[in-house]
């Protein structure tokens, strides 16, 4: 074996240690607690929005920290990264907020977590409600999914990346939740879950990057 493939044997195992691990401790607790492929996507709906926070919040801190070591702009910078920290919360409150909210109206219907009734109440009411039912019956699953994240917030990022990432987990929401729809109609869901919740642990970009030599961070910024 050359230097140059022990090289990328080793990149390739340290890209995949802690997100595998995560990945096969989620299966094990699937297959423990019984959960059916409803109990992953609220689970999923309810990191989303958990992760999606935290993105942000990171994203303006590592931004405040970085014009704190340049010792640049005093007290006037710091007052325009406030307000425009404050400016994206408040937007991104509103439309990735409000963007669950909808999402778990319809969520319900497909996959019933809370029986309204005829009594239903407002909308942030039910979010609200799906999202400490979760907490109740999912902490370590959702637990293990926040953890997935925790690589990605230790590398820098721009703010784009923080306003952009969170949909990105979006889609992958979208992808697990359609592709358990179809599989159900062939009686695979439970087989789609594992090969998605793969899709979802494991950085199957940089294993791509490691198998060709590429280092981790190298576009970990992008």
């Amino acid at each position: 074996m050359t230097a140059s493939s022990t090289s990328r044997a080793m990149s390739l195992l340290q890209t995949l240690g802690w997100e595998t691990a995560l990945y096969a401790f989620a299966l094990w607790l699937l297959s423990v607690q019984g959960w059916g492929p409803g109990d992953v996507v609220w689970s999923l709906w309810s990191t989303s929005l958990i992760t999606g926070y935290i993105t942000l919040l990171v994203t303006i801190i590592g931004g405040g920290a970085t014009l704190a070591a340049r010792g640049g702009g005093g007290l006037g910078a710091f007052a325009i990264l406030l307000a425009g920290a404050a400016f994206m919360l408040a937007f991104f409150s509103v439309h990735f907020g409000m963007f669950h909210v909808i999402h778990s109206v319809f969520l319900n219907l497909f996959f019933p977590l809370v029986e309204w009734g005829r009594q239903e109440p407002d909308l942030l009411v039910q979010a609200q409600t799906y999202l400490m039912r979760c907490f109740e019956a999912y902490p370590a699953f959702i637990a293990l999914c926040v953890l997935s994240h925790v690589p990605a917030w230790r590398r820098p990022a721009s703010l784009r990346h923080g306003m952009t990432a969170p949909y990105a987990n979006v889609v992958k929401l979208h992808l697990i939740i359609m592709a358990i729809g179809f599989s159900q109609a062939a009686s695979a869901e439970y087989a789609t879950v594992i090969v998605f919740l793969g899709v979802y642990f494991l950085p199957l970009g940089a294993i791509w990057r490691a198998v060709r030599g590429v280092p981790r961070d190298a576009t970990a910024a992008s």
